[in-house]
């Protein structure tokens, strides 16, 4: 199938997740391997970052913003695959 039979739009995705046990006083950092164009990704209700070029890895720091385990975390992510500009 090619890229341009595929659907294009606005999704938004939703993810609980945790810190690892050890990770206080660390680094800690979110890695994606691609979005299909462009999105715009929060933590806890705070936008971490931007991103668009959906065919390159990228990641964000997110050791200020992370709440530490045991507690749970909601990353949410926008992604636009209209061609628009991400805001």
């Amino acid at each position: 199938m090619s890229i341009h039979d595929l659907p294009t739009g606005v999704a938004w995705y939703s993810k609980a997740l945790q810190a690892k046990p050890d990770s206080t006083g660390k680094k800690v950092f979110l890695e994606f391997e691609g979005i299909r164009q462009g999105g715009a990704f929060y933590l806890n209700g705070k936008m971490i970052g931007r991103h668009e070029n959906g065919v390159m890895a990228f990641g964000f720091d997110i050791t200020d913003n992370v709440k530490p385990a045991p507690q749970e975390n909601l990353l949410a992510v926008r992604i636009d695959n209209s061609g628009a500009t991400v805001r």
